[in-house]
């Protein structure tokens, strides 16, 4: 996968449809999911106020690669269950799936669904490009939430981690904070709270090794690319905003 920030990001979109580079990895293949972590949103919602002197380092793993073109998109309960069947770590590790497009959770289907999570489990699905976007450190921390025995606040207000449309706001109450602090999921170095988090990128088509001497192949690809760019631009169910549960 392209990691951001390595590459310009005119060329992003065009590079997934042709390559997808990792060290001296390369895939040709069609748009799959991406993985990101955004940890250090996730730092600062489990850091708040309430949780003074008690905070909770969110921890990842390497990611973890799952071929099976069949779970990019998770439209039924079959689906779902058989991809939360893949999680490759037990509890206390958090399991944390992108895929491309969700749209069941908990026996309800919607195509504005973009996270699912299991109440007090560990398991964890999101849409990947949700994700990756302005709102997606919420959304990771919000799917956690339902890991660590938090269920969706209502009204839905947009005040709370846990109203179940992802508005940004990350606050807690002080019975949230609690409830976290009592979950299994969390662990102890020394005196220091940490939840540890394996992401599992689905994809389509596994990565090969690239042979010697085919990066200069990959840099022609990557100027092409560049060029061909500057010229066309002259659980419980999250939801987008403003959906409703």
């Amino acid at each position: 996968m392209l990691q951001a920030g390595l590459i310009p990001n005119t060329i992003k979109s065009w590079l997934r449809t042709l390559v997808v580079f990792t060290g001296l990895t390369v895939t040709l293949a069609s748009p799959a999911a991406t993985v990101t972590t955004n940890e250090l949103a996730l730092d600062s919602v489990f850091s708040q106020a309430l949780l003074v002197n008690r905070t909770i380092d969110i921890r990842f793993d390497p990611i973890v690669s799952i071929v099976n073109s069949s779970l990019l998109t998770i439209d039924t309960s079959t689906q779902l269950d058989t991809l939360f069947g893949l999680a490759p770590k037990l509890s206390p590790t958090v399991n944390l799936f992108f895929v491309d497009n969700l749209s069941f959770c908990g026996g309800t289907s919607n195509p504005n669904l973009i996270g699912c999570g299991d109440i007090s489990g560990n398991r964890i699905v999101v849409k990947s490009g949700s994700a990756a976007g302005g709102n997606g450190g919420a959304l990771i921390a919000h799917e956690l939430g339902h890991n660590l025995g938090l269920d969706h606040l209502f009204p839905d207000s947009g005040t709370n981690l846990m109203n179940a449309t992802i508005s940004g706001n990350t606050s807690l109450d002080q019975a949230q904070v609690d409830a976290i602090l009592g979950s299994p999921l969390i662990q102890f170095a020394g005196s220091q709270r940490f939840i540890d988090i394996t992401p599992i990128l689905i994809t389509a088509v596994a990565a090969v090794p690239l042979p010697a001497g085919s990066l200069l192949l990959l840099s022609a690809l990557l100027v092409i690319g560049f060029v061909a760019s500057r010229r066309r631009r002259n659980a419980l169910p999250t939801y987008s905003n403003p959906s409703m549960a």
